[in-house]
């Protein structure tokens, strides 16, 4: 009985080699707020190769580009309304 593993068939893994490591992490420096799906698009390589490079790394998660929500006259009018009736409630209460 031998505790030694056994050689596996089929393509061995390519994608976390030491250059695509390097290359994710100068990619993430470069840029705090890129998806992992734009590595994976920029390297040509998937995105659960970046996920686990990015783990190997030591980063936690990268974070997706936000984008500003555009509100209509009809929202700002209402979120307004909120606002004032929600400090009314507030100060009333204290």
């Amino acid at each position: 009985m031998s505790i030694q593993d056994q050689p596996l068939s089929g393509r061995p893994r390519t994608n976390s080699t030491g250059p695509n490591k390097k290359r994710v992490d100068e990619i993430v420096k470069e840029d705090r707020r890129v998806t992992l799906d734009a590595v994976a698009t920029k390297l040509g390589i998937r995105h659960n190769a970046v996920q686990e490079m990015t783990g190997s790394l030591g980063y936690r998660e990268i974070c997706a580009h936000w984008v500003p929500r555009l509100l209509t006259e009809d929202h700002k009018v209402q979120r307004k309304s909120l606002h004032f009736r929600n400090a009314s409630e507030i100060s009333r209460q204290s």
